[in-house]
This record gives C-alpha cells, sequence and structure tokens, in this order.
C-alpha cells in the first residue's frame, strides 16, 4: 500500500509537469503564430500602400502628362534673300517670305490651323481660294487610325517637292516642279500613315477648280461646276531612310479641255548622304510640261550641308518645243544647330541653260531661272 501511494505521490508532479510544459508548448505555439501572422499582415499592408503610392503616382503623372484642351502653338519665320549677278536685277534685297501662324487641338481629335503671308495681306483672292496672304486655315478630325480629314484650305497633296514646308527646302526656292505642280486650294481631304505599321500612307482629296500658282499648266475650271481630284500613295520604310511617294491630279474645265497630271518620287537617306529625285508631268490638251530633277546633299562638319541639284522642264505645244536646264550648287549653314530650321544661311550658285532665258514668258514653263546668279538667304524662326 505504501507502494502504490509513493507512486501516486511521485506521478502527481510529473503530470503537472507535462501539463505545464504542454501549456507552455502551446502559448509558445500560438505566439510564435501570431508573431507570424503579424508579420505576414505588416507585409501585407505595406505591399497595399506601395501600391496605393504607384497608383497616386501614375495618376499624378498622367495628370501631368495629359495634354490640356484647347491647345494653340504659335510658330512663324522670315527668309530675308539678297540676289547678285543676275542679268535682269544685278542686286537685289528682299524678303522672300514672312509668316506667321497658329495650330493645335481643341480635343483629342479635333485640330486645326492657321497660317499666314504678311507680305501678301492686301493681295486679293485669285483662282477660287481666299486672299493670297491666308495660306491655311483648316480644320482636322482624327477619324480612326489611318483615317484623318481635312477641311479647308491648305497645300494640295501633289508632288513630294511642293509639299515640303518652304522653311525647309535644301536650296532656295521649290523649282521647277511648280511647272506642272498645283497649289493651295479649298475643299476636303482624307489622309493616313503607316497603316497597320506598314510604312504605307495616302493622301486624297476633292478642291474647288483652280490654282493661285502662277507657274502651273493648268488653266483654270469654273468655281461651283468644276472640281479638282488629287491624291498620292506614300511608303516610309527601312528607319525613313527610303522615302517613295507617286500621285495624280484631274481638274475639269468647263467649256475647256480638263488637265491630267501625274508625278512619282524618291528620297534615300544613308548618313552623311541625302538622295532625291522627282519627274513630274502635266498635260492639257496639245500643251505638255515635264519637269525632272535630282538632287544629292552630303552632310559635313555637323552643321553644314554641301547640295547640288539639277533639273529641267521640258515644254511642248503647237509650234512650241522649248528646254530649260538650272544647276544649283549650294551650301547650307545651321546657325541653330539643335534645330536647323529656326536660324540658317544658304548661299547658291545657278547656271541656267539651253532655252532658260524663255522661261516666264509661256504658261507651264515659268518657273526657274533665266540666267546665271547667287542667291543668298538668311532663315529665322521660332
Amino acid at each position: 500500500m505504501q507502494i502504490q501511494s509513493n507512486r501516486r505521490v511521485t506521478s502527481i508532479p510529473a503530470a503537472m509537469a507535462a501539463l505545464t510544459l504542454s501549456i507552455t508548448f502551446t502559448i509558445t505555439e500560438a505566439y510564435a503564430a501570431s508573431n507570424e501572422e503579424l508579420a505576414q499582415r505588416i507585409a501585407a499592408l505595406e505591399q497595399q500602400l506601395k501600391l496605393q503610392q504607384t497608383e497616386v503616382g501614375t495618376t499624378d503623372k498622367k495628370q501631368v502628362d495629359a495634354p490640356l484642351y484647347p491647345s494653340v502653338k504659335l510658330f512663324g519665320y522670315a527668309q530675308f534673300g539678297a540676289t547678285f549677278g543676275s542679268a535682269a536685277t544685278p542686286h537685289q534685297f528682299a524678303f522672300d517670305r514672312v509668316r506667321l501662324g497658329a495650330k493645335g487641338n481643341i480635343n483629342e481629335k479635333i485640330g486645326y490651323r492657321v497660317m499666314l503671308e504678311l507680305l501678301k495681306l492686301n493681295s486679293p483672292a485669285r483662282g477660287n481660294t481666299t486672299a493670297e496672304g491666308l495660306l491655311d486655315a483648316m480644320l482636322t478630325y482624327k477619324v480612326m487610325p489611318g483615317m484623318k480629314l481635312s477641311a479647308g484650305q491648305f497645300k494640295t497633296p501633289f508632288s513630294m517637292a511642293y509639299t515640303t514646308s518652304a522653311s525647309k527646302l535644301d536650296v532656295i526656292g521649290f523649282g521647277m516642279a511648280t511647272n506642272v505642280s498645283l497649289d493651295r486650294a479649298v475643299g476636303l481631304m482624307a489622309s493616313g500613315r503607316d497603316l497597320l505599321d506598314s510604312g504605307l500612307g495616302y493622301d486624297i482629296g476633292i478642291f474647288n477648280a483652280g490654282t493661285r500658282a502662277t507657274g502651273t499648266s493648268y488653266s483654270a475650271g469654273t468655281l461651283g461646276h468644276d472640281d479638282m481630284v488629287t491624291g498620292r500613295l506614300l511608303f516610309d520604310g527601312f528607319n525613313k531612310g527610303v522615302h517613295l511617294e507617286a500621285g495624280a491630279a484631274h481638274a475639269g474645265v468647263t467649256g475647256g479641255l480638263a488637265y491630267a497630271a501625274g508625278f512619282a518620287a524618291l528620297r534615300l537617306r544613308y548618313q552623311p548622304l541625302e538622295v532625291k529625285a522627282e519627274y513630274l508631268m502635266g498635260r492639257q490638251g496639245t500643251r505638255r510640261t515635264a519637269v525632272v530633277y535630282g538632287q544629292l546633299l552630303a552632310t559635313v562638319l555637323e552643321h553644314y550641308e554641301l547640295v547640288g541639284k539639277w533639273e529641267r522642264t521640258h515644254l511642248t505645244d503647237t509650234g512650241v518645243n522649248l528646254t530649260a536646264d538650272n544647276l544649283i550648287l549650294g551650301i547650307n549653314a545651321a546657325l541653330y544647330p539643335d534645330k536647323p530650321q529656326r536660324a540658317r544661311m544658304q548661299l547658291n550658285y545657278v547656271i541656267a541653260s539651253r532655252d532658260a532665258k524663255s522661261l516666264g514668258t509661256l504658261v507651264a514653263f515659268k518657273k526657274g531661272y533665266t540666267d546665271n546668279q547667287f542667291k543668298l538667304q538668311i532663315q529665322a524662326g521660332f
């Protein structure tokens, strides 16, 4: 009996120790679990805070980067020129262009552009367009990716040379291409660029019959009776190292013969060289005018360009067969290297040959230089 009693006494402390150990283990485990859960919750809260901060930062950035509507950007440039050695004008100073404009967006789909030629503000309208001082006045609407509509007065989409901005010409003046190309007109145009990332683009428009170009082959139609339709296809590829375009135009003439024209052009760029070439042909009745030019430009010493351009106009008509050549050698100096169009100087020497002295005497045979001369142009813009 005594032995059993001793065993019971001995078993009680052991049981108490076991119970204490069990409770301690349970509390420790619970405490550890609580710590782990707390750590997880803290980590989750920190992650959520980071996400919220990121979202706030992104929202703030979007608010900063988001365009404000309506927007407006002013632009303009002046070109001051001088001519030396011409038989007609041995030396002369004059402004070639003084232009001021504004462009921007009304909302994400609607845009606008207005540009004035300050030298011609008092010149009346001609060729079924506005006063000559108003060059561009247009609204644009982005219908969908790959289609934008333009309405108003602007350059017709014909000729690579003519559709180049006057502030970005490689030599002084547009040259003989304007013996065939059409000028600004009032109408509607649909455009698209880089369709489906293919590099292909298009312009097609319908305009009032008539043109302001003094050198065109086209004898204007009648406003309200005749239309002018013109368009072109474009391709840009190889990181814009290759540019191709071709187009056509047709203008009706009530009581007369329609004018039809076409062109094809290319531009190849491989630094420091650039090659341009274009062929244009216009026909109205028996009168036919063909223009071709080729140009080579080389960039030297980063801020200078050496340019050589040869161009020819050939006119045939009843009893008429004339060919005029111009060779232009030039150098361009960028006075504002980051953006050359803001300030630059161009110096050209022109060699006129064959029937060049007859230029300006006949329709479709007006644009070009009639004799040898030096030309200087200084451009500044913003």
